[in-house]
């Protein structure tokens, strides 16, 4: 039970983390009335940006929370060689929770005109 407390409360922790910064690379950051954060009843956590956003900047704010609570975060445990397998786990399972945002990714790239705004 402590366990599963422990991996809640991290969970909780990165799900906060990740949408911030979503909202950071916004245009206005996290400034403006213009980004919203909001949750679903069925769970889904989101932060959205009501006006236009370039294709580019869109690409960005998906990115992020990724490359930066997944990969950046997984490559520094491995450089200093830090031990610790359910900070691990909690990292590549945030990977996988940031599939929607890598398919979101794929499909602005696929299917949006280059010089799209």
């Amino acid at each position: 039970l402590f366990w599963a407390l422990i991996f809640a409360f991290f969970n909780v922790f990165m799900l906060i983390i990740h949408e911030v910064l979503h909202a950071i690379v916004f245009p206005e950051k996290l400034s403006s009335d213009n980004i919203v954060f909001g949750a679903h009843k069925n769970g889904v956590v989101f932060t959205f940006y009501k006006e236009d956003m370039k294709k580019q900047r869109m690409l960005l704010s998906l990115a992020v929370p990724f490359l930066l609570l997944s990969v950046v975060s997984l490559i520094i445990i491995i450089i200093l060689d830090i031990n610790k397998t359910l900070l691990m786990i909690g990292l590549l399972y945030h990977a996988f929770c940031s599939a929607g945002d890598i398919i979101g990714m794929f499909l602005i790239i696929k299917y949006t005109p280059r010089d799209c705004f």
